[in-house]
């Protein structure tokens, strides 16, 4: 059941996604992007988030905390492609690439 938060349904998506304690940061999508060789104007296309957007959210330091609904589309196309995001107070914040089976025909 998806709970429609305004008019984004990805949001909650997104927040079940995201780094289980703590906000997602510039750096691991950064690292995301870097694991499926897009560029980001790429992403920009995909996600429909403004290139200077996506710019200013990886260079954030720390958590992005600023744009939720437009973070929220961008985690979504992430999350789609096999990125999950993952946070430990141990280890730090990082990002998983998820292969996944080919189907044989």
């Amino acid at each position: 059941m998806s709970k429609r938060v305004g008019k984004l349904p990805l949001l909650r998506f997104a927040v079940q996604n995201k780094a289980s304690s703590g906000l997602i940061t510039g750096a691991q999508l950064r690292a995301a992007r870097a694991f499926l060789k897009l560029s980001q104007k790429e992403l920009s296309a995909l996600s429909k988030v403004s290139n200077l957007t996506i710019v200013r959210m990886e260079a954030t330091e720390g958590p992005v905390t600023r744009r939720a609904k437009l973070l929220a589309s961008i985690v979504a196309i992430l999350s789609r492609r096999g990125i999950r995001f993952f946070s430990s107070g141990r280890f730090g914040e990082g990002v998983l690439l998820e292969h996944r089976r080919r189907r044989r025909h």
